[in-house]
């Protein structure tokens, strides 16, 4: 009895709890870089300790981006991120393009400029209204660039 409450168990945490498989399954074979961030390695980037970087990333539990060519593809994840509920917060097309949905404090979405993409999930929660900050502490070279130290190997 004990084996089968387990293993139902496992078995229902893999169906509600975390959807990053459907974002996985589509990019492993697609992508040329993978980063994985825990809180641990999120705070080790911040080299100069910005507080407003702290408060952005305090409450992610994971972030998984895959980078790689841009494709007519992407629908098929994303379309079925929205079969289970998520909801879309953002959708920009332009010179840089920016999808991002969201449930119960998961996140995915992808940002790309027609011939590259960064294809992104986020379990926890992020103070969204410290982004702008964080792209300028980004652009400053306030912060290390694992993005940019893996795409020039």
């Amino acid at each position: 009895m004990r084996n089968t409450l387990l293993i139902t168990l496992l078995f229902l945490s893999t169906l509600g709890f975390s959807q990053e498989s459907i974002l996985k399954d589509f990019a492993e074979d697609r992508r040329d870089v993978k980063l994985c961030f825990y809180p641990s390695t999120l705070r080790m980037i911040n080299i100069k300790n910005d507080p407003s970087y702290y408060e952005l990333v305090n409450d992610v539990e994971k972030l998984l981006i895959f980078i790689m060519d841009a494709d007519d593809s992407s629908t098929e994840w994303t379309n079925q991120y929205r079969a289970l509920g998520y909801e879309e917060y953002i959708t920009m097309y332009g010179k840089v393009n920016l999808v991002l949905l969201g449930k119960d404090e998961e996140y995915v979405g992808l940002s790309g400029d027609g011939n590259r993409v960064a294809a992104f999930y986020l379990r926890g929660t992020i103070a969204f209204q410290k982004i702008p900050e964080l792209i300028r502490t980004f652009e400053s070279g306030d912060m290390l660039s694992l993005i940019k130290f893996n795409m020039d190997q």
